[in-house]
Order: structure tokens, then C-alpha cells, then sequence
């Protein structure tokens, strides 16, 4: 499933999947950035998924600063202690470029919230 905002030159997208228990987000791509629509989009399946009683929202997020600056920033957690740990050294490592992609064992940083409702 897929969820679209389109509105003055701003452009976002949110595919997600839905099971039993939680919503797992696959990709969000914005444009352009910083404007509040990636927020918008997140907001939208948190509401969905309060509406349909589940537990949770997954994230497995590309291992960047900015991807997961932004999923913290939304109130997201890790799932995973080694997760964490390699978040860690992403987001304090004063050298890299916030888009670049650090190599993971997984490939991806397991990422969720809680869904009270």
C-alpha cells in the first residue's frame, strides 16, 4: 500500500505493508526535503495504525545519519542492541556526509514504535 501527498511543488510517498500486529514501512521518499512532509506521511500511518488496534510501527532504515536522525526524531527506537550500537557510531562519526549509506551486516537498521490505542 502506498500513501501519496502532493501539494505546491512538494511531493511525498510512504509504501508500507499491514499485518496482524503492526505496519512496516518499506520506503519514504520526499521532495524537497525538510518541509514537513515526511512528518506528514509518518503521521498518517501512526493514525492508521491506532485506527486498526495494532501494536506497532516497523522501520528497517538505510543505515545513514539523515535516515536515522529523522526516525529518532519521530520517536523510533531500535530494535536490536547491535543496531544501536552501529547507529551510534553513524550519527556521532563527525566525518561522514549525513546521505551516506554505512554497510551493515543486515543491510538495514531495525527500527519501531509502540502504538498505544
Amino acid at each position: 500500500m502506498k500513501f501519496k501527498i502532493t501539494k505546491r511543488g512538494m511531493f511525498g510517498e510512504i509504501d508500507f505493508e499491514i499485518d496482524e500486529e503492526s505496519i512496516s514501512v518499506f520506503q519514504i521518499h520526499v521532495s524537497p526535503k525538510r518541509r514537513g512532509t515526511g512528518t506528514k506521511l509518518v503521521k498518517k500511518i501512526e493514525n492508521l495504525a491506532i485506527r486498526k488496534h495494532l501494536k506497532s510501527v516497523v522501520v528497517p532504515a538505510t543505515p545513514s545519519e539523515e535516515v536515522l536522525s529523522f526516525w529518532i526524531k519521530m520517536g523510533y527506537g531500535f530494535i536490536f542492541s547491535e543496531d544501536k550500537d552501529v547507529a551510534n557510531r553513524i550519527l556521532n562519526s563527525s566525518g561522514l556526509d549525513m546521505g551516506q549509506i554505512v554497510n551493515t551486516d543486515s543491510g538495514i537498521i531495525l527500527l519501531s514504535k509502540k502504538i498505544a490505542g
